[in-house]
């Protein structure tokens, strides 16, 4: 997205409207308010019963459908429930191995394999979709959206009559209005997520937050696009004041800085458990000092054993693990352990 790309997304969104060309004529579509939200929910409602008494399938029958005909198994089910938290995993690592660039290259590989995995099993999703009774109501839903909220540029709303009348209106123009106004494939959470943290949108949301009036209309009747840019414009608002933000590279990549803010998210949390524990379980003035790149926790029973190993970051769990794999090869004094001369190492570059 160039610059000046980047101002009439921008535009669009604040002002909540679309400007359209058709046939040499102009359209301006409003996004819808919350009430207009509200009266699409009914007549989705409504026409969701309509569609289930003429015998038209939910989503779940159409799925159980391709189950049965073999074109959706069990690994499609799978792995379009866990291929985010993998790619997330895999972006966690990623950022562990920044100098290290033939490992780099073997994450980055394997997220891309599951990338193109998941535009394959997203495709099969989405084709179950659209022959179900609920992607059917959802297009009723937006044609209402059209009929109520497309106008002519001097502000006049173009159909007047009923919303029955206007479903007699040809397919093609509306579903021009629908493609170009509410499923427009230039702005989805990847855009919104560049627009947020590039100017020229940057420089007017700082602007707006400290001196206000970015927007004519109350937060509460701002748009679905409105609100997805204020949240994540204030999300990276949040990471450039952070106490360590993350590089341009972390900021600028949608996977890794969502990998970030996980990682963050769990710093948080295993300093409150690792409080709690402590208040819970003092450790011993004699054990306070044994060694200043351990910390050591007393515990009682295996849960609680657990819940102290979670404590450590992804990169201290990486050496455990190594160590236990050299204790489980026949390694058994400390000193061999690769934990240790990895310390070692350490501590002889320090005196140099």
């Amino acid at each position: 997205m160039d610059y000046d790309q980047a101002v009439q997304l921008a535009d669009r969104i604040v002002t909540g409207r679309s400007i359209i060309e058709y046939k040499n004529k102009l359209f301006v579509v409003n996004d819808p308010t919350p009430f207009e939200r509200q009266m699409g929910f009914v007549y989705y409602e409504k026409e969701l019963a309509r569609l289930k008494e003429e015998g038209v399938p939910l989503q779940k029958e159409v799925q159980l459908t391709y189950e049965k005909q073999g074109y959706l198994s069990q690994q499609h089910k799978k792995f379009n429930e866990t291929y985010k938290k993998q790619l997330l995993d895999l972006n966690k690592e990623l950022t562990t191995v920044k100098f290290k660039k033939t490992e780099a290259e073997k994450i980055k590989n394997k997220i891309r394999s599951i990338q193109r995995q998941q535009v394959r099993v997203q495709e099969i999703f989405a084709d179950i979709s659209s022959k179900s009774a609920e992607y059917l109501a959802n297009i009723y839903k937006h044609k209402y959206f059209v009929y109520a909220l497309t106008h002519t540029v001097d502000g006049q709303r173009y159909w007047r009559g009923s919303f029955e009348k206007f479903l007699q209106e040809p397919d093609t123009f509306v579903s021009f209005i629908l493609n170009h106004s509410f499923y427009p494939k230039n702005i989805g959470e990847k855009e919104i997520r560049y627009l947020a943290r590039n100017e020229p949108w940057r420089s007017s949301w700082i602007t707006a937050v400290k001196v206000g009036g970015l927007v004519s209309t109350p937060i509460s009747h701002a748009t679905d696009l409105q609100k997805a840019l204020f949240t994540w414009s204030n999300i990276y608002d949040n990471a450039y004041e952070s106490y360590e933000p993350p590089p341009d590279e972390v900021i600028n990549n949608d996977d890794m800085f969502d990998a970030w803010m996980v990682e963050k998210s769990e710093e948080r949390k295993r300093e409150k458990q690792k409080k709690q524990l402590d208040k819970k379980n003092p450790v011993p003035t004699s054990m306070k000092n044994a060694d200043k790149t351990d910390t050591y926790i007393i515990v009682e029973s295996p849960e609680d054993a657990k819940e102290v190993f979670e404590l450590n970051d992804p990169v201290q769990k990486q050496r455990i693990a190594k160590d236990e794999k050299a204790i489980q090869s026949g390694v058994t004094k400390e000193q061999d352990l690769p934990q240790s001369k990895e310390l070692m190492v350490l501590k002889a570059n320090s005196r140099k």
